[in-house]
């Protein structure tokens, strides 16, 4: 007891003198005075090589990336992420701290598929059929001042109320059954440039709560989102992976990477490695970017960057055949609908994303078609806009005070 007792006293100690928080930034600031020391020699045998030879390649040991800037250089170390910069004069600034850490901070993109819930005392599939009564004779209107329209010039257009089947989807966060449409709507929702974007989730809202929020114990209707999806599919999408390269040599966007537009050009900052057909470690790519105007109107200069966070990812159908059930993928890819236009699904999914390139950034909305998970374009940093059409698939909330009986072989009947 008494150890114990000494022990106890001496760690307070330590903490209240400061001793762990000193201990530690005298770490990393003999961390800072090594990576600095690195870039100095590596400079030195710059300058050597270049009066030597005339030309010369600055190499700095434990850096990830060597960055020309005018006659500057910003160098960033692999283990740290440590960026500093280096001036003509041999100056070193630490000008940004990395994450301090040499471990693989990569997520798996696969978790375990939602394939069914309890819902008071039952245990239901995920799939199963229920005997919600949407009503008829319902109607809502596109508002084109919000981006909405029934054709890409945004005509208006009025919905009515449609016969669906509905399914099991979850539970909501208070514990309430959703269901999810068997069906497509059978006409396109369209939805255009920074008024689509900004209003898009909103409307679509609107839309499925108009018309398929009024039914028999009904709570509520919204869209289905990517987050619906992923859960029933078992994605993870923070461990999205990119595994190809445009024709033209541009990186596609992958969740959560960072792209840093300035007045001349873009850097793409990976959270995770990734290693080109080349070998090496690391893509940086010039690019013209002076007129990058982000979604706000702000223009992007030397002396305020502006900074895009991916959001982007995609999969296909195929990446779940060995994990999902055939009965939930044709649930998700392969809807039956006669107003669809070719086979398959194809219907918007109720979240926004922001990708960077090294041409510049877009906004839009995800949506399922031809059998995978995109992103649709509806604005771009130079100024576009774009629309598209897709159809739309409701998510209904019963009230809390719904009892069932039935089975899932059987199907669902709301009491």
């Amino acid at each position: 007891i008494v150890l114990l007792i000494l022990a106890m006293v001496s760690i307070k100690i330590a903490i209240d003198g400061g001793l762990t928080t000193k201990a530690s930034d005298a770490t990393k600031q003999h961390i800072i005075e090594s990576e600095e020391e690195a870039i100095q020699t590596g400079y030195a045998a710059y300058q050597i090589e270049l009066a030597q030879k005339g030309t010369a390649d600055l190499k700095v040991k434990g850096a990830k990336k060597v960055t020309p800037k005018g006659e500057d250089w910003n160098v960033t170390f692999t283990k740290t992420n440590n960026e500093y910069e280096l001036k003509k004069d041999g100056t070193v600034k630490l000008i940004k701290e990395g994450n301090d850490s040499t471990t693989d901070s990569t997520e798996s993109a696969y978790i375990t598929p939602r394939i069914e819930v309890t819902y008071k005392g039952k245990t239901l599939k995920v799939g199963d059929y229920v005997n919600y009564d949407e009503g008829t004779g319902y109607t809502w209107t596109t508002d084109s001042t919000k981006g909405t329209g029934g054709d890409g010039n945004l005509t208006s257009k009025t919905y009515t109320t449609e016969d669906m089947s509905w399914r099991v989807l979850g539970l909501d966060e208070n514990g309430n059954l959703e269901l999810i449409s068997d069906k497509q709507t059978s006409e396109y929702l369209y939805l255009k440039g920074k008024a689509g974007y900004y209003n898009g989730e909103e409307q679509l809202k609107e839309m499925c709560d108009a018309l398929y929020g009024k039914g028999t114990k009904a709570l509520s209707a919204r869209s289905v989102t990517d987050d619906d999806i992923n859960a029933i599919l078992g994605y993870n999408k923070k461990g999205f992976k990119m595994d190809d390269i445009g024709s033209g040599g541009e990186m596609h966007c992958r969740y959560g990477w960072k792209t840093t537009y300035d007045a001349t050009k873009t850097t793409w900052e990976p959270k995770d490695t990734f290693i080109m057909e080349d070998g090496s470690n690391e893509y940086i790519r010039q690019g013209n970017n002076t007129d990058f105007i982000n979604i706000e109107g702000t223009v992007a200069t030397d002396e305020n960057p502006i900074t895009i966070e991916s959001s982007v990812y995609t999969y296909t159908r195929d990446e779940f055949t060995e994990r999902v059930n055939s009965d939930i993928l044709n649930m998700v890819f392969d809807l039956e609908n006669l107003g669809c236009h070719g086979a398959g699904s194809q219907f918007w999914l109720a979240s926004r994303y922001v990708g960077g390139s090294y041409e510049g950034a877009y906004w839009g909305l995800f949506g399922i078609s031809g059998g995978g998970l995109y992103g649709n374009s509806l604005y771009g940093s130079d100024g576009n806009e774009n629309n598209y059409g897709y159809y739309v698939r409701p998510v209904v909330s019963l009230k809390s005070d719904v009892q069932l009986s039935g089975s899932s072989e059987a199907g669902w009947t709301i009491n």
